[in-house]
């Protein structure tokens, strides 16, 4: 996950799976001294991960976009080049949608 504060993109990873998402976005603003206020963007990981992480992790950015009235942009790796400017070109109000590195299993019998 990355976040634009205070004109810097902080960055965090999390385990796949990681159940408490919210949570940790909670610590990782009191870890850097911040509210949710200070955001100015937020960037997510798509292609990358289980469906279900990948799946979380879009719809709290999103959820977070909208909210916050602050731009979300995917990305395929939280390093990318020019991550800050591909944030800041960004429009608000524009969704993202996840990419899936995985062949999806809904329906298919378990062995």
């Amino acid at each position: 996950m990355g976040l634009w504060l205070n004109n810097d993109l902080v960055q965090r990873s999390y385990p796949a799976g990681e159940k408490n998402l919210v949570v940790a976005i909670d610590k990782f603003l009191q870890e850097e001294k911040c509210v949710l206020k200070d955001v100015k963007g937020i960037a997510v990981v798509v292609g990358k991960g289980s469906f279900t992480s990948t799946r979380i992790a879009v719809t709290v950015a999103n959820t977070l976009s909208y909210a916050l009235g602050v731009p979300v942009v995917a990305t395929s790796s939280i390093d990318e080049p020019d991550l800050i400017t591909k944030i800041k070109n960004a429009k608000k109000d524009v969704l993202v949608s996840a990419v899936y590195s995985g062949e999806p299993n809904i329906g298919k019998k378990r062995s």
